[in-house]
């Protein structure tokens, strides 16, 4: 069946559909920042078939236990509910598909769009785009290494780009190695846009008790095990969201949480452990006391930015006092201060790619 073509004003291509709450609020941001330069903001409504199959329909074997099954549905309920506040265009897993649809500029970007280890080298995501301009802000390469050979045609699709700015030091550093291009480090788009008023309230009647956040997809029996004399010390309750741990410290697990719901849990935690990029950005954007586990695929991203913003003594490594982590005194207002300064660059930068 042939799609109508369709003239759009701004596209944005990145990883929206994916069940992860940065993933989804990333993309929300970046249609609010882009419509505030006065531009019409569409989501490009395409995942790769690889992508649509390790999301909508996971491994089998995490469906072995039934309640896989059931965790899996409430997060796809919760993250489908949303979807309807993106304006999304038509949805295709056919990168033909998007010839279709004419943008005056696009943005690939933001997440680990051109990490191609991941799902390959998926072409939309490398500027097989139509589009007048094509700008790519705050990709990254993810755990992808510039030791890694890079796929064939990789400095040809790049070149495509009118305009690149990257996200991590990681990103640029093998954007150089392929192109030979410097090109700059901006803020990812969540620290861009004030999600004041966002925020709703998850149904369940544990957040009115108070509790420490868990958003990690892992931990180590030690770490969990740490988590829970810290919080029974102070009378908290713990509370998980997002990923069911095989050791699991929590006293609850909701997996029924909406990325907005997640902005409500952060705000309202008295104390974040995680183990996400994204779980760090929002408690750092909430002034939360909050502990990270830095894995390989989460540390060139977010320790750089943690260094800039004088927060550098968040990190739990192993042997690391997670009750000193958590109780340690942060200067919050330094690190947003510093944060405006570094945003306002990148939004000066984005509007600028825009509109050469």
């Amino acid at each position: 069946m042939t799609r109508q073509s369709k003239d759009r004003d701004t596209g944005i291509l990145t990883f929206h559909r994916t069940h992860n709450f940065g993933a989804f609020l990333q993309a929300y941001a970046m249609t609010r920042t882009i419509a505030e330069f006065g531009y019409t903001p569409y989501v490009i409504n395409y995942e790769s078939r690889s992508q649509w199959m390790s999301e909508a329909w996971p491994v089998m074997r995490k469906f072995r236990r039934p309640v896989r099954f059931v965790d899996f549905a409430k997060k796809h309920c919760a993250f489908g509910r949303v979807l309807k506040d993106l304006p999304l265009t038509d949805y295709t897993r056919n990168p033909q598909d998007l010839q279709s649809e004419h943008f005056r500029r696009a943005v690939v970007g933001s997440d680990i769009v051109w990490n191609y280890l991941l799902h390959g080298p998926d072409s939309p995501f490398f500027g097989a785009l139509n589009a007048d301009r094509l700008v790519a802000y705050a990709p990254s390469v993810g755990w992808a290494s510039p030791s890694d050979p890079p796929p064939d045609g990789l400095a040809e699709a790049l070149a495509r780009f009118d305009a690149i700015a990257v996200r991590d030091r990681n990103s640029q550093e093998i954007i150089k190695t392929v192109t030979g291009r410097d090109v700059p480090i901006v803020l990812d788009p969540t620290l861009l846009w004030d999600f004041a008023g966002s925020e709703t309230c998850p149904g369940s009647k544990c957040f009115q008790r108070p509790y420490l956040l868990v958003y990690a997809f892992d931990m180590t029996a030690d770490q969990a095990a740490e988590l829970r004399r810290f919080a029974e010390a102070r009378g908290l309750q713990v509370l998980g969201i997002g990923y069911r741990l095989r050791h699991n410290p929590c006293d609850k697990v909701l997996m029924d949480i909406s990325p907005f719901d997640f902005l409500w849990a952060v705000k309202h935690a008295e104390f974040v452990f995680t183990n996400t990029f994204h779980g760090s950005l929002f408690a750092i954007k909430y002034a939360k006391a909050f502990g990270v586990s830095m894995g390989p695929s989460v540390e060139p991203k977010l320790k750089p930015l943690l260094d800039r913003l004088g927060l550098n003594g968040r990190e739990v490594e192993a042997g690391t006092d997670i009750d000193a982590v958590l109780t340690q005194k942060a200067d919050f207002a330094a690190a947003h201060s510093q944060l405006r300064q570094e945003a306002g660059n990148s939004v000066a930068w984005l509007q600028e790619a825009l509109s050469s």
